[in-house]
């Protein structure tokens, strides 16, 4: 009846076995439930996946205090664990899932934390879905993977709770959200960790219109001191992408993937920016991993400003500051749950949700000890 159309027999279908992956169409929870490292994304060369990434996600602490009035029935009350994905005659459920990664990509014990800090134990784990989905996509968008896309389960969450959905049941975004907007975005930037090939810099420009812009790349000591700057232009055809060794902007050799390790590491924080009139499009690379201490005192500010009819909020930092996340009443961030290099600034937009107040609400980063409330500018 319509020949034009793709058809699909069924989901997962192809290869010697249908759930291989790496032929036809898969549900691909290498990177989930199976419990793989990220880097079976690719390895396991997946073609295309109808389903993925699936996680126990929870929303965000308003949510929580809203719903169950704090953080203290995560992970064990059952109306917490209502909400909690769990497969059928399984022994686990996907907080199980989550907390193995939060192990993993932390170095810490999420059981431990939940103990004498609830409120922190479930931001590692936003932190980690996080983490999880943006690297796991991030790799499929780039040309040299053979994945041609897929398909995050799920949307939005039906109950309350730490649910699949990168919504939560109000409609409201969850931390993998906002990770996942940035290397899905129309033109992204992303960064791949090549191992002994180094740091790899990826511009994807989906428009039909070229991209151009010039690119800042800085590196960052353990110390937090910006030692090295440097620029180049970058020009992208449209519906193409293109990818730059980081090197290649430098004048010689940087371990800035801490994998030849003459010594200890040299830079604890890579930055890569993108300017295109203006606009700017940033990741933050972190060498020596993710796991890091809590300090007392990052320097984190945030300063609200009224830009013609709209709210925006300027966080900045003096140290590194770590899957920083804001919390407004009655606005949604443009933005959240990213890195912010030492000595930078970055300034996210709000969106009202049926208020006109001046907004109001804290800014915290995973590796600070204290947030920081908004100030009016």
């Amino acid at each position: 009846m319509l020949p034009g159309a793709v058809y699909v027999p069924s989901s997962p279908c192809g290869g010697a076995l249908p759930f291989y992956p790496s032929e036809g169409v898969a549900a691909y929870f290498g990177v989930g439930a199976y419990l793989q490292p990220l880097s079976d994304a690719r390895t396991a060369g997946v073609r295309f996946a109808a389903e993925c990434l699936s996680f126990s996600i929870p929303p965000e602490a308003s949510s929580v205090e809203q719903w169950f009035g704090g953080s203290a029935v995560a992970g064990h009350h059952p109306d917490w664990k209502h909400g909690v994905p769990r497969d059928p005659g399984a022994s686990w459920d996907f907080e199980d899932i989550r907390d193995d990664y939060v192990r993993r990509i932390f170095g810490i014990d999420p059981f431990r934390v939940r103990y004498v800090d609830p409120d922190r134990s479930l931001d590692y784990g936003r932190a980690a879905v996080a983490h999880l989905m943006s690297t796991v996509m991030g790799e499929w968008r780039c040309r040299q993977s053979s994945c041609a896309g897929g398909l995050v389960l799920g949307w939005q969450d039906t109950v309350p709770g730490a649910g699949r959905g990168l919504l939560d049941a109000d409609g409201s975004p969850k931390a993998p959200w906002f990770a996942l907007r940035r290397v899905l975005a129309p033109v992204a930037l992303v960064v791949t960790d090549e191992g002994l090939a180094g740091l790899r810099i990826h511009v994807i420009n989906d428009q039909p219109s070229p991209c151009r812009g010039t690119l800042h790349l800085s590196l960052f000591d353990p110390a937090g001191f910006e030692v090295e700057t440097v620029t180049g232009d970058v020009d992208v055809p449209g519906r193409s992408q293109r990818a730059w060794s980081a090197v290649s902007f430098l004048d010689g050799f940087r371990d800035l993937t801490d994998a030849y390790r003459f010594g200890p590491p040299a830079y604890d924080a890579v930055r890569v920016a993108l300017d295109m009139d203006g606009v700017v499009t940033e990741t933050v690379h972190l060498p020596t991993g993710s796991g890091r201490p809590v300090e007392a005192d990052l320097g984190l500010e945030a300063r609200a400003a009224l830009d013609g009819d709209r709210w925006s909020v300027t966080i900045g930092t003096r140290r590194l500051a770590q899957w920083v996340a804001l919390d407004v009443v009655g606005y949604t961030p443009d933005d959240s749950w990213f890195h912010l290099a030492p000595g930078c600034e970055r300034t996210v937009s709000l969106r009202p949700r049926g208020v006109d107040a001046p907004p109001k609400g804290r800014v915290r980063a995973l590796n600070g000890l204290h947030s920081v409330p908004i100030v009016i500018a």
